[in-house]
């Protein structure tokens, strides 16, 4: 059930990426600043929904995130790897959620973390850089 869950979080997050990529050339931000916006918009609800659930998995689960860190290293390496890159944010998370510190501690930095993605994400609003 778990590789589903994480097989389907790794397919939105790429979409919301590609969606990202399409929308960045400064052609389609002078022109249609509107699909960029949608882009960007699309990306924020898929950041909010993968921190829900991650808020979720972690305080409403019974266990919480107690074995994933052991789920996701008895991976094979290829999966490894590509939840590390699409879903970089809630990995570093679940490595801290794994850590012997006390909770306060872990759920502090998680914070940090999910505060610093969507800091990330509003400055895909600005400017691209380099423009003139």
């Amino acid at each position: 059930m778990a590789y589903w869950l994480i097989l389907g979080a790794m397919i939105t997050v790429a979409t919301g990426i590609l969606a990202l990529i399409l929308t960045d050339s400064q052609k389609v931000r002078d022109d249609k600043p509107a699909f960029r916006k949608a882009a960007v918009a699309m990306w924020m609800r898929i950041l909010m929904a993968g921190w829900v659930f991650f808020a979720l998995a972690v305080f409403a689960v019974p266990g919480g995130l107690a074995g994933e860190w052991a789920w996701i290293a008895s991976q094979p390496i290829v999966m490894r790897v590509a939840m590390w890159v699409l879903l970089l944010p809630w990995m570093l998370s679940v490595g801290v959620w794994a850590l012997a510190q006390h909770t306060l501690v872990r759920g502090g930095l998680i914070v940090g973390i999910a505060a610093f993605t969507f800091f990330l994400a509003l400055q895909l609003l600005g400017p691209k850089k380099g423009s003139d």
